[in-house]
């Protein structure tokens, strides 16, 4: 059987959002088998909590948002892409603001933090999604146009591909394949490269988010990595 997995002990962390420029406490704290990550937020009058589900994503523009009602939380993926590698399963996220902290702008901060909490088994089994049949979404048009597509696999592979036309990042690679269906997935903190983007494009990218307002609380050196 393979077993739900949270942490042993909370851990705490204090930055800055890297779009909305506020100041923000984030505690990561265990949760009971089959609750799901769920973010909480605590600085509203009542708190809310919003679970994480295809069904909460409310926006994907620069940064994945989950909502419920009025309350949301957004810049979600570099913390979801760190519990996904490290196979966590039930967790509660307690946030003082909407946005969670960019940290240095990648996943590792938050690799960190899982781990040094302890990552424990839980007495339930991991339950799974089996995809049957081909799933595919396209958005956009010709050199525009991008798509990503579930096929049946006995695992779980991921794989990813850009298509960015510029010397500084065909000269990096482009592709990626995770399996996370082995073991040693679990030891991403291990593989986990806080990857740069290369600084023409950066010069490039960065007056627009200025000029969007979706620079506010990054430095370029943040603002630039990925998870």
């Amino acid at each position: 059987m393979l077993a739900q997995r949270t942490l042993k002990t909370l851990t705490q962390a204090v930055g800055v959002g890297l779009h909305s420029g506020q100041r923000v406490e984030l505690t990561l704290r265990p949760a009971a088998p089959d609750t799901g990550i769920v973010f909480r937020r605590v600085d509203l009058p009542a708190p809310v909590d919003i679970p994480v589900r295809a069904e909460s994503v409310t926006d994907t523009r620069l940064a994945s948002t989950i909502s419920v009602g009025s309350a949301k939380v957004f810049t979600v993926e570099h913390l979801m892409s760190a519990c996904a590698g490290l196979g966590i399963d039930n967790l509660y996220v307690d946030i003082t603001a909407e946005e969670v902290p960019i940290l240095d702008g990648s996943a590792s901060s938050f690799v960190f933090l899982l781990q040094s909490a302890g990552i424990v088994m839980q007495d339930a089994p991991r339950r799974f999604i089996r995809v049957l049949h081909p799933v595919e979404v396209r958005q956009g048009e010709g050199a525009a146009e991008k798509w990503a597509r579930l096929e049946p696999y006995h695992g779980y592979q991921l794989s990813f591909e850009i298509d960015f036309s510029h010397p500084a990042v065909d000269s990096t690679g482009q592709r990626v394949l995770f399996d996370m269906g082995t073991e040693e997935s679990v030891h991403i903190g291990k593989a986990l490269r806080p990857s740069q983007v290369p600084r023409e494009v950066l010069n490039y990218l960065s007056p627009r988010m200025h000029m969007s307002y979706y620079f506010d609380g990054g430095t370029k050196q943040s603002a630039g990595r990925t998870a």
